[in-house]
């Protein structure tokens, strides 16, 4: 039996490596960048109230549904035959990509800009009536062109194999100056408005940050040799049906945000967003592991070898579900006081952070299912699964949403994507004959089974006064070491104990040794 699991290992230990070296540098750039935008968002919660902080945050969704349809899915072109040139060392049509993709985006999302700051007023009656969001929407509005090209700037660097200048852009240089700008505009006695421009100043200085990186990685971009070679045919037939599925599912996002502030106030919307936020942030497991794993399955898939993409599917899986897990029940135990940090008003919305932290443990449970359809090549299926669950997220918001407010918005998000991540595991059975699960699943939830039941009693022998802060790093901590130390008293399995000494060797063992350097191509491939 032992031979049997090491020769398992063996054979897919290069792709165990890899995934876990991307999705732990990734993982930590993206709870970092996650972090920033979580502090952000609860400082402007914080000095708003809810009511400013709604208009703020329905303005933001806005701005994030514009900002997908300004790119057209051409930052998944540039990624794609970029990488392709570079291969082939074809400047000429590297240079052709980047500029035709630029030019594009820059048109579109100026034209969007332009129809938002215009038609602002307009939108504000019509869809959230009695709300002052107009001034918002046509700050926001001067962001969309910037943004675009933005996103065609780090996704041509990441072509490259170079990941940590997106990371630097998205995750640290645009949430880290949000935050400065607003408490300087905020000092200046700027609240509302203080919090957009803030926003806006962040993602300006983004994008200039992401043209010099972009020019250092590629610097015959800005010169008049070589000339460009361009193939818009090519890019925009490969961009735009990934640009549609990618689209529908950034409008099931914010949709029912969006439906809270049509049927409901502004406030109601500043006290969900806090709750939505803190859910999302499960989810960056899901999003670190699937982002390294998705090429793996497309590679294997196509090469038929089914059995190994099952092991890894398995093993993938059982990670995202074994850090996910805890993570979940720590939101669940302390969803009141996670919200009281916000304000005391938001801590009402604490039944709906419990609902939608549940739905985002399915969503991590059953969320590579997802990857594994799309990456197989199942375009149609997955399109069909992103429509369904668009009209499902309007079909339960029309009809919860106004008799529930909050709680209806949490359940309409919830449900849907529970539905839609189990539906995932029964297509991905069917079309496959594959599972994600195993038998030692068992072990993160007896081990967060009885971290839990400990960490309840050990509540109690706190002192009613302890502060809330000091109440959770307390009650994290006991979680945490007694949930590490029951899974490492069940036994890892060798696969675990492999990857523990990749990840080790990266993070702890290289740094011992200043004098190890690596070149570009291996930063990009860690990164």
């Amino acid at each position: 039996m032992e031979n049997t699991k090491n020769s398992s290992l063996d054979v897919h230990q290069v792709e165990i490596t890899s995934i876990a070296r991307g999705a732990g540098t990734v993982f930590f750039g993206t709870i970092l960048g996650a972090g920033l935008k979580y502090l952000f968002e609860l400082i402007v919660a914080k000095n708003l109230g809810a009511e400013l902080f709604g208009l703020f945050f329905l303005g933001f969704s806005i701005f994030k549904i514009l900002e997908r349809l300004s790119t057209l899915g051409l930052n998944y072109g540039v990624l794609r035959y970029v990488a392709l040139c570079r291969g082939e060392d074809d400047k000429p049509r590297i240079k052709g990509v980047i500029l035709l993709c630029l030019r594009i985006v820059f048109v579109t999302g100026a034209v969007l800009g332009i129809l938002l700051f215009f038609f602002s007023s307009t939108l504000s009656a019509k869809f959230f009536p009695g709300s002052s969001l107009t001034p918002v929407l046509k700050i926001f509005a001067l962001g969309i062109a910037f943004t675009g090209l933005t996103e065609i700037f780090v996704f041509s660097t990441q072509a490259f194999q170079i990941m940590k200048y997106k990371v630097l852009v998205r995750r640290i240089i645009e949430p880290g100056m949000s935050i400065v700008a607003f408490l300087i505009l905020l000092l200046l006695g700027w609240k509302i408005l203080g919090a957009t421009l803030a926003f806006l100043i962040s993602i300006s200085i983004g994008t200039v940050a992401a043209f010099l990186f972009m020019r250092k990685i590629i610097p015959y971009l800005t010169t008049k040799q070589p000339e460009p070679v361009y193939e818009a045919k090519k890019i925009l037939s490969f961009s735009w049906p990934l640009f549609f599925v990618g689209f529908i599912s950034l409008i099931n996002t914010y949709i029912n945000t969006l439906m809270l502030g049509y049927f409901k106030t502004a406030k109601e919307v500043g006290i969900y967003g806090p709750t939505w936020r803190t859910a999302l942030l499960i989810a960056i497991i899901l999003e670190s592991f699937n982002s390294i794993f998705a090429p793996i399955i497309s590679d294997l898939y196509n090469r038929k070898e089914i059995r190994k993409l099952e092991d890894l599917f398995k093993t993938v899986s059982k990670w995202i579900f074994t850090v996910s897990f805890p993570l979940t029940l720590l939101v669940v135990f302390f969803a009141r006081e996670i919200l009281s940090f916000w304000g005391p008003e938001y801590s009402r919305g604490f039944i709906s952070l419990i609902i939608l932290a549940l739905a985002q443990l399915i969503n991590c449970t059953t969320g590579a299912c997802g990857f594994m359809i799309m990456m197989s090549g199942r375009t149609k299926i997955n399109l069909f699964n992103t429509l369904s669950a668009l009209v499902l997220t309007i079909v339960l918001s029309i009809f919860l949403i106004p008799e529930y407010g909050i709680l209806g918005a949490a359940l309409s998000f919830g449900v849907v994507l529970s539905i839609v991540g189990l539906a995932r595991l029964i297509e991905v059975y069917i079309i496959m004959k594959i599972h994600p699960f195993r038998f030692d699943y068992l072990k993160p939830v007896f081990a967060g089974g009885i971290s839990i039941f400990i960490l309840f009693f050990g509540k109690k022998l706190l002192p009613i006064s302890v502060h809330p802060m000091l109440e959770m790093f307390f009650g994290f901590s006991v979680f945490v070491s007694v949930y590490v130390l029951i899974l490492i008293l069940m036994g890892l399995e060798e696969e675990d104990k492999f990857i523990l000494t990749k990840i080790k060797d990266k993070f702890i063992t290289k740094r011992n040794y200043p004098g190890n350097k690596k070149t570009s191509n291996d930063e990009g491939r860690n990164l």
